[in-house]
């Protein structure tokens, strides 16, 4: 999404949603799960067919009650480590087509949570704290910058086991964009941190958000968000 302009994206969600996805996550994961609908009908039998012979985990197969049974998208993996033994890929998705609040989804974010691998091929959810397994989730406070949705977007692991990470959510704060179906939520998004002791259990850190959107006019007037960084 950071590679193509705003009303491109919108457009592309709000027509398709999660088509746009798919192909960046196809490496790992399938986006979202697929069925009879206008985004699979968007992305095409042979692509369809091709990503699910090549994914090596898919939306749902933990069977219901699991926080990515609807989506899987941004994997991001880390090797194995004197501290950490395993492949581990901490990603988000969510259960179902609404975000927190019962507000409509329209991106594949929601909540996040991770995944252990031998070999990096077969993968085995690792439940967490929080609820339908998740390890990060959006905050209870309407007014929170991350109170809709949230998604890891990058994982940094250290010597002595723990983990910092960036993340972004999205807020109840109304957006108008002259075009699609009027006001939204959850497009207001802005960039948090979080830290953690075994990459299960995280606290976010006290000065989220990171970054407020630019001024109007500016590139970033409209959301701040998929945080990456370089350690240096």
């Amino acid at each position: 999404p950071n590679h193509i302009s705003t009303s491109m994206l919108l457009s592309t969600m709000l027509l398709t949603p999660a088509a746009a996805f798919v192909s960046r996550s196809a490496v790992l994961f399938s986006s979202t799960r697929l069925a009879s609908t206008p985004v699979t009908e968007a992305i095409g039998a042979d692509a369809r067919f091709s990503i699910l012979a090549g994914r090596v985990l898919a939306p749902g197969s933990e069977g219901p009650g699991h926080w990515d049974g609807r989506c899987a998208a941004m994997p991001i993996v880390l090797p194995p480590s004197d501290a950490h033994p395993k492949w581990r890929c901490f990603y988000y998705g969510r259960p179902s087509d609404k975000w927190n609040g019962g507000l409509p989804a329209f991106l594949p974010t929601g909540v996040s949570g991770v995944v252990e691998s031998d070999d990096g091929l077969y993968w085995t959810r690792i439940k967490g704290p929080l609820g339908d397994g998740a390890v990060l989730r959006p905050s209870d406070d309407p007014e929170a910058f991350d109170h809709v949705h949230v998604g890891f977007t990058d994982v940094f692991s250290s010597p002595d086991g723990t983990y910092r990470a960036l993340y972004f959510g999205g807020s109840r704060e109304e957006i108008k964009l002259g075009m699609g179906p009027g006001p939204i939520r959850g497009f207001r998004m802005l960039p948090g941190a979080a830290t953690s002791a075994d990459g299960l259990h995280w606290e976010k850190d006290g000065r989220n958000p990171l970054l407020n959107v630019g001024t109007e006019g500016a590139w970033d007037s409209i959301f701040c968000a998929w945080p990456r960084a370089l350690p240096l």
